[in-house]
Order: structure tokens, then sequence, then C-alpha cells
């Protein structure tokens, strides 16, 4: 008679393997939250360029929107 021999799984291969899995997967979401992070501050902090063609844009805006033009008091850097 044989003696019992118990089938002992190869506990770390499989789990290893699922560590992996896991920590790309976290940094991934990691990732993506700071690229969207840094895409919504760039889009939200647009750049204020003079405008060209002023007398122009005042003609339109005041015919079709009965509108004025202000003055901008944005200091922006």
């Amino acid at each position: 008679m044989e003696p019992f021999t118990s089938r002992t799984r190869q506990v770390g291969k499989p789990y290893t393997f699922l560590k992996v899995i896991l920590a790309g997967f976290i940094a991934y979401l990691l990732l993506s939250i700071l690229v969207g992070i840094v895409i919504a501050d760039f889009s939200l902090k647009l750049h204020r360029l003079p405008l060209l063609y002023r007398q122009a844009i005042v003609t339109v805006v005041r015919t079709d929107f009965h509108a004025e033009l202000q003055e901008s008091v944005y200091q922006g850097g």
C-alpha cells in the first residue's frame, strides 16, 4: 500500500500572475486619472489672445447680439 500523498498546488505562480495584473490595472487607473486632471487643468486655463480685427468684431457683436465688448481685467500668467 502506498503512503498517502497529498497533491499540493503551486501557490506562488497563479497568485504572482494575479498580483502583476492587479498592479498593472492600478497603475493604468492612476495614470488615467492623472492625465485627466492635467488635460482638464490645461483646458480650463486657456491663454487669452488679443482680438485681431477688433473693429469688425465690435460691429458684429453690436449688430448681432445687441451688446458691447468690455476690456478684460484678467491678469493671468
